[in-house]
């Protein structure tokens, strides 16, 4: 987990009227505006508010400044510029495609220090990401929910690529730019595992506040990830698996000397509490996440669709998932269905804190606590759903939307939990 000093390096392409800097300076005249997943920004619309998804953003100010459609979805999708930029989609696997057939990656040291280079990390294995780098270390980025689109840091975060956009003049911001440091050695779960000792102390350090890594045996599997991702869910970091700068200090900070305890208050009077319990968690994927490798054609009443094999796949698998469009696409009844939100099996609106059980075990309406999985711990949830693979003691948590749902339907499972019900 050491640092690295960044090289000192200049770039220059493109004509004198479309820089990289101008794409810094349009970009950031939308900070404090709103972000939302799957947005459709046109990007030929100067006066666009939002909302904003990372990749429209980028898309957004390369046209602006240069009049090239770039990162997007086009009539033609190998060939550049083509399309129409009222309705051309922006998404970071179309960047990721781009920048390795139609333009130039560079490293993220490099990017770093070039105002309007892209920095990304493609959806491959998980939701992507792309900013623009403001050539000082810093971004200007429509980050996510919470943030909207702001200004970050490079540094401590998961990147694969930088990317200079044909047609667009760079140059070094500083040439001074050794004083930027960026994190190498990542922890994460790779192919193969990553290993080492670095892994064994946080494996460690999990197993000392009470989330179960698998053996502490240096390796990063998919135990320890979970674990993780538990762990980053109860401390209010960026659930990701990732173990960066702040996940570490949360580790190992000195207000983490002693295992927190989340819930003491569990009375038998109260609470009829059993042990052996089976809990699984279920989430609403986003079409997004998926690349477009292999698609499939469906019909949803009546209409024609073509999504990604493996969204449809996850879509059977899960009950739900949302579209690029916005829209939410359920499967039950042996049919593709369309909403305007996912839905139970009794036709309400999914929302975390929703579990589904067994009827002949647990009531409908009862308030349940779950122990041992310490990604839940102390939470009180109500069961209102029920499910034809829920049966006994079983319990299935519904752990929200795309990725983040993902990761932490992960983290909550488990063979052998403890349930209370009031």
């Amino acid at each position: 987990m050491g640092l690295t000093p960044l090289p000192t390096i200049k770039k220059i392409q493109g004509d004198n009227m479309s820089t990289g800097k101008k794409i810094v300076e349009v970009a950031s005249r939308k900070l404090g505006q709103a972000y939302n997943l799957g947005a459709v920004v046109p990007l030929n619309n100067p006066h666009w508010s939002g909302p904003w998804d990372c990749s429209e953003l980028c898309s957004w100010a390369v046209f602006q400044v240069s009049g090239i459609l770039y990162g997007t979805k086009n009539n033609n999708y190998t060939v550049r510029n083509t399309g129409n930029p009222a309705t051309a989609d922006a998404y970071t696997g179309y960047w990721d495609h781009d920048s390795k057939s139609l333009g130039e990656r560079i490293s993220v040291a490099e990017a770093s220090s070039i105002p309007g280079a892209m920095i990304l990390r493609p959806p491959a294995g998980g939701r992507g990401h792309i900013a623009i780098s403001d050539g000082n270390g810093g971004t200007v980025e429509a980050r996510g929910l919470i943030w909207g689109v702001v200004k970050y840091t490079i540094a401590d975060r998961d990147w694969e690529t930088g990317i200079l956009v044909p047609g667009i003049h760079y140059e070094t911001e500083n040439e001074n730019i050794n004083e930027y440091l960026r994190p190498t050695g990542l922890l994460k779960m790779t192919t193969p595992y990553t290993t080492g000792p670095d892994v064994k102390k946080v494996q460690t350090r999990l197993l000392l506040f009470g989330y179960n890594p698998g053996p502490v045996d240096g390796v990063y599997g998919p135990k320890t990830e979970a674990a993780i991702i538990a762990f980053q869910s109860n401390q209010g970091l960026t659930v990701d698996g990732v173990v960066g700068r702040q996940t570490l200090n949360a580790l190992f900070s000195d207000r983490m000397e002693e295992p927190i305890i989340i819930d003491e208050d569990i009375s038998t009077e109260q609470w009829s509490c059993s042990e052996g319990w089976k809990t699984t968690g279920y989430y609403t994927p986003h079409e997004s996440d998926f690349p477009y490798v292999r698609v499939r054609k469906i019909n949803v009443g009546g209409s024609s669709f073509k999504f990604p094999d493996r969204f449809l796949d996850v879509v059977r698998m899960e009950g739900w998932g949302k579209t690029r469009d916005g829209w939410y696409l359920g499967y039950y009844s042996r049919k593709y269905h369309r909403d305007t939100e996912p839905k139970d099996s009794r036709g309400r609106k999914l929302e975390e804190g929703v579990v589904a059980v067994d009827p002949h075990l647990i009531q409908n309406g009862t308030k349940i606590k779950i122990h041992g999985v310490p990604a839940v711990n102390g939470r009180i949830f109500t069961a209102k759903d029920v499910g034809g693979a829920i049966s006994d003691k079983h319990i299935d948590i519904y752990c929200g939307e795309g990725n983040i749902g993902r990761l932490k339907t992960i983290a909550v499972t488990t063979d052998n939990a403890e349930v209370c019900v009031l």
